[in-house]
């Protein structure tokens, strides 16, 4: 199985990035994704979620990222995002969050993104 404290080793990245992908492999979705929200420790975390609210729609997927924000309970401003997708073989795979997620983490002061992605060393960060 895959672990990033083969590639991170002794790194804050590295207990935060394993959180993600536990928080990932937690979905029932089929593209399972995990965010966790941090300031050197976890602030919030969830994991992305498909829902059918009509039996004739097809289901909506909501992003981790956004279930994170909406689970903290206190200001976000200066805080770091960690997102981390988990493929069916349990390898890491791209988690770039979306447009209006990068939208959304910016307008809230979110500073950095960390997030999996599938070539060595398996991550990449964004400063916003």
């Amino acid at each position: 199985m895959f672990h990033y404290t083969d590639y991170l080793p002794g790194s804050v990245d590295v207990s935060l990035l394993e959180f993600a992908r536990r928080v990932a492999e937690s979905s029932s979705s089929r593209y399972r994704v995990g965010a966790v929200i941090a300031r050197q420790k976890p602030l919030s975390s969830s994991p992305n979620i498909m829902s059918k609210s009509h039996p004739t729609r097809a289901p909506k997927s909501h992003c981790a990222e956004f279930r994170a924000v909406r689970k903290a309970r206190t200001d976000l401003n200066g805080a770091e995002i960690y997102v981390v997708r988990v493929r069916r073989d349990g390898a890491p795979g791209l988690s770039k969050p979306c447009t209006r997620c990068e939208e959304l983490l910016r307008s809230i002061g979110i500073v950095r993104a960390v997030y999996s992605t599938y070539d060595p060393p398996y991550y990449q960060v964004d400063n916003y």
